[in-house]
């Protein structure tokens, strides 16, 4: 017999969200000391990873990937199941080449502002996007996803 879990899906969305959102900010704060210099290229191994995951979740589900357009959307989509519904976006399609995805509200950047109340410092930006970074949280200029023509 299957396990039962007494807790309604939306509360278990709730909690996922916050774990997989909070998971980045923990390592963050904690092994940054201890490693050092070289936390952030090892760091960014980790989220080269999650994309070959986010490759294949677009792959397995038919999600569209065939103009700029698209391919953020789809990425809008694929944030949202890998950091949970907390993530408010938009998307401006300029042609189909062109096209920028605006994270207006970040999970992770959410969950250390509540690990550091007292400050509101945010210590932890996720490096390889330091340079899309505007002074309002989590918002992307520049960021465009441009068709190749390449195999995806």
């Amino acid at each position: 017999m299957a396990h039962r879990i007494p807790v309604s899906d939306t509360v278990r969305w709730e909690i996922a969200t916050k774990i997989s959102s909070v998971l980045p900010v923990l390592y963050g704060q904690f092994l940054r000391e201890v490693i050092g210099d070289d936390y952030d290229r090892i760091e960014q191994q980790v989220w080269v990873i999650l994309a070959g995951e986010a490759k294949k979740i677009a792959h397995t589900y038919g999600l569209p990937v065939g103009t700029a357009g698209e391919i953020a959307d789809t990425l809008r989509t694929i944030i949202t199941i890998f950091f949970g519904p907390e993530t408010k976006s938009e998307l401006a399609v300029f042609d189909d080449d062109r096209a920028v995805l605006m994270i207006r509200r970040c999970p992770i950047q959410v969950r250390e502002k509540e690990l550091q109340p007292a400050t509101g410092v945010l210590r932890f930006l996720l490096p390889p996007l330091k340079p899309f970074i505007r002074d309002t949280p989590c918002v992307f200029s520049g960021v465009h996803a441009r068709v190749t023509g390449t195999a995806r």
